[in-house]
């Protein structure tokens, strides 16, 4: 059972509203609508709603992530991929279900999803797939990225999109880590992953 009470828009001060609005409003919006973002009541699905109990933090929390999904240098599929591995890693239902929906929207195969649920390599990554995946599972067990590694990376990705990826590992563990805190549900009708 979710933690947080659900906060619908008419219950919402003025600053949560601004947070709210720019979460329903922004880039999140645009594009292909894989997953809601909101209940019927209108309140916020996933980690949104935890988003909205200290709105400056939340705001701001919001706004990064934002630019690491929208306005990154990293391809959609090298994103969705760091994301799922965060996922897999921390066990995290709500953001596989939401990130694997948008992986395969970005023709990531479902063998490679399987690898990944799995919390294997998949066989059939290469290129800054597979530098990435490399990345996010060196900083999972050493919490750090050897020499070797980190000029691969830099070779694939340059020092912005090297940035960008460890900034995002790092967004999308703490995303994981608030909604397993909270115990967010999945959304009506949505099958565990983790089971």
């Amino acid at each position: 059972m979710t933690r947080l009470p659900q906060l619908p828009p008419d219950q919402l001060s003025a600053e949560q509203r601004a947070v709210y609005d720019a979460i329903v409003g922004g880039k999140r919006s645009s594009g292909p609508q894989l997953f809601d973002l909101t209940a019927p009541d209108g309140s916020l699905y996933g980690p949104f709603n935890a988003m909205l109990v200290n709105p400056a933090l939340g705001g701001t929390f919001q706004r990064v992530g934002e630019i690491l999904r929208y306005e990154s240098s990293l391809s959609t599929r090298v994103r969705e991929l760091v994301i799922l591995v965060v996922a897999q890693a921390w066990r995290c239902e709500f953001e596989w279900y939401a990130h694997s929906k948008i992986a395969r929207h970005a023709g990531m195969p479902e063998n490679v999803l399987a690898a990944l649920h799995r919390g294997d390599r998949p066989d059939e990554v290469s290129g800054p797939e597979a530098t990435a995946y490399d990345v996010c599972r060196a900083l999972l067990r050493d919490r750090t990225v050897d020499d070797e590694l980190y000029a691969s990376a830099t070779d694939e990705f340059g020092d912005r999109g090297v940035a960008e990826l460890v900034f995002l590992f790092g967004y999308y563990t703490s995303v994981a880590a608030a909604l397993n805190t909270f115990a967010v549900a999945l959304p009506p009708g949505a099958e565990s992953a983790f089971d």
